[in-house]
Parts: C-alpha cells; structure tokens; sequence
C-alpha cells in the first residue's frame, strides 16, 4: 500500500484486498485523513465482485463525534467504541468527503479529496 499525496491513498490491487476483507475484516485506516486519528477510515467490501461493494467509513460511531474512535477486532466484522460498545462496519459514520475507487477494475484507490 501506498499513498500517492494527501489526495488519494493506493491501497492496492483490488482482488487481493477484497480478499483481505474477506478473511480479516474491514481495514482500518489510522490518521490516513487527519494526523491525530481524528479521521481515520475504515474501508469495508461486501459480495462476490472484488470491483463492486466498496464502502468507507469514519473510525468512529455514526452516534458520536470523531473524539470517539473505535478499535477493530481481527478476523471479524466488529469494531468496538470508546464505550466499550461492539459495532458492525454499519454503524461507523458514513463520510461524505471520502469515497473508494476501483480503477481499470484492477487498484483499488481511496479518494480523500472531497465530494465529487
């Protein structure tokens, strides 16, 4: 994985990390959009086409404010919050400033440069 700037994030090849969501979880993303956390990103993949079922979250509850920041638990679906709460990738606060891109169905990219 590499980031390509401040704008958009290289994850990687999309098959694999479809993959890796699939066995491990949703990846969690640590200060990819702030350097305090504050921003951290969750990147989630549902279904059986590795191009298609890409989702982001915030690292924190939809209920509460960035200041609450969840942990996962490997090879799960689950995240738990600053109040100890176990949350489904569902639950985390949806961005609308950050979205994932699959190009040339080939990478798999995170775009934090805003609404387009």
């Amino acid at each position: 994985m590499t980031n390509l700037g401040a704008r958009i994030f290289e994850v990687g090849p999309v098959e694999s990390i479809a993959r890796a969501v699939d066995t491990g979880g949703p990846l969690l993303f640590p200060d990819l959009k702030s350097p305090n956390g504050t921003r951290s990103i969750v990147l989630d993949h549902t279904g059986a086409d590795p191009t298609r079922g890409w989702q982001v979250y915030y690292g924190h509850p939809a209920d509460s404010d960035a200041s609450c920041l969840v942990t996962h638990t490997p090879n799960t679906r689950k995240f738990t919050d600053c109040n100890k709460r176990t949350l489904a990738p569902e639950q985390l606060a949806l961005p609308t400033d950050v979205r994932p891109i699959v190009e040339n169905r080939k990478t798999l990219y995170i775009d934090l440069r805003g609404s387009r």
